[in-house]
């Protein structure tokens, strides 16, 4: 049985990223007697406070500059040149291979001068990347899982995601493999089937926080919440309902990025008609967004992403019993279908995805048990952390 446990993230319990990790501590603190936290880097602002028995050690690149040292490691370059080796390394993948061998080297140099710091019954890595690339490079080292979820699975999402050159390597290493989808099991066990692995199915889940509410005055109103990427194509749902006429909408939008998208999105809808409305609302703690679904009518919440893993804004909006329209990609079919919302192709117009919205948008009401009873089904942290968690603590 496993009593304590190395938790690596990429920056939680710093900033505002990792946001639904945030959902699984306590479960975690409850498995596990001893819990240390390892998080990679430094960001503003910590969240707080966590359970008694949860350890946070200093992030390994408390800064920029650290990083820059880091860098400057023969161990690193060396790194890199495995990497080389490796065979796989495209011209767009240099950069961010030279990042997993900057990663690579530092915390690899942090075990060698603080090893006490690191011993434990499990190690858990978050993300099927960064900080996990580690493993091939310590000649032992305890039991390890990790999670994947879209950027660190899917190996042709290039934007977003990283290289994955020590991949094969790496997955050899875990105990589990723990995707957050079907999809993503199926994805991995597609690709590396013959390398043997433990997959296990380990979807996330987010709390019951209560239920939400539709309009009743005639107004559609429509959320969405998502990085500003071109990824994440939030200007084809501006687009879309720059099209519309005749119906009321206001849309709120939570979330942000690089400026060239973000004044994408915002200059069409500069243009939008009179009977359109957008609320940009920018990066915001998830708290705030939590208390927007609570306080506020919502009729519809859309993801309309190419590339999505299982996305947790999905699961959340489910858990308030509101309808879902987002596209066909990674694993939202598991979540998201005809009773509770809709399921778009991928490859889709702006007037089309005007015509599905509206549609959908007129019976929304009627979607919202269904919703609702997809989250506690399929998505109740209650449910989900505590079944993971014991399968990390008695069975891996």
């Amino acid at each position: 049985m496993n009593n304590s446990i190395v938790l690596f993230t990429d920056g939680f319990p710093y900033g505002t990223q990792e946001a639904f990790l945030g959902n699984e501590i306590r479960f975690l603190s409850e498995a596990f007697s001893s819990v240390r936290i390892v998080p990679l880097f430094m960001r503003k602002g910590v969240r707080g406070p966590l359970p008694s028995n949860v350890r946070v050690l200093p992030p390994v690149f408390v800064s920029r500059a650290k990083a820059m040292l880091a860098f400057a490691r023969p161990s690193a370059w060396l790194t890199f040149a495995a990497a080389v080796s490796e065979g796989k390394l495209s011209s767009s993948r240099v950069r961010k291979s030279l990042k997993q061998s900057v990663i690579i080297s530092a915390l690899k140099s942090r075990m060698g001068c603080r090893w006490s710091d690191f011993e434990a019954d499990l190690w858990y890595f978050y993300w099927g990347t960064n900080a996990v690339n580690v493993l091939p490079f310590l000649s032992s080292c305890p039991r390890s899982v990790a999670r994947f979820h879209r950027f660190d699975l899917y190996e042709e999402d290039v934007e977003g995601g990283e290289s994955q050159v020590f991949r094969e390597r790496m997955l050899e290493r875990l105990a589990a493999q723990c995707l957050v989808s079907a999809d993503g099991m199926a994805y991995l066990n597609r690709m590396y089937g013959h390398l043997g692995l433990n997959p296990v199915l380990a979807r996330l889940g987010v709390p019951d926080r209560g239920r939400g509410r539709g309009s009743e005055d005639g107004v559609l109103r429509l959320l969405t919440c998502s990085n500003v990427y071109a990824i994440k194509r939030v200007d084809l749902l501006a687009s879309a309902l720059s099209t519309v006429s005749g119906t009321r909408i206001e849309w709120v939008h939570f979330g942000d990025g690089p400026r060239e998208y973000r004044d994408r999105v915002l200059k069409i809808a500069s243009r939008f008609p009179s009977n359109v409305r957008l609320q940009f609302m920018g990066r915001r703690p998830n708290n705030e967004v939590m208390e927007f679904f609570r306080s506020n009518p919502i009729d519809l919440f859309l993801n309309v992403s190419v590339s999505e893993g299982l996305p947790v804004s999905i699961m959340e909006a489910l858990s308030f019993g509101c309808p879902v329209m987002a596209t066909d990609c990674g694993g939202v079919s598991e979540l998201v279908g005809d009773l509770n919302g809709r399921l778009l192709p991928v490859q889709i117009s702006p007037e089309r995805l005007a015509r599905e919205i509206l549609d959908v948008g007129g019976r929304a009401c009627g979607m919202r048990e269904a919703a609702r009873s997809s989250w506690d089904e399929e998505v109740n942290a209650e449910k989900n952390y505590r079944e993971f968690f014991e399968f990390l603590k008695h069975r891996v």
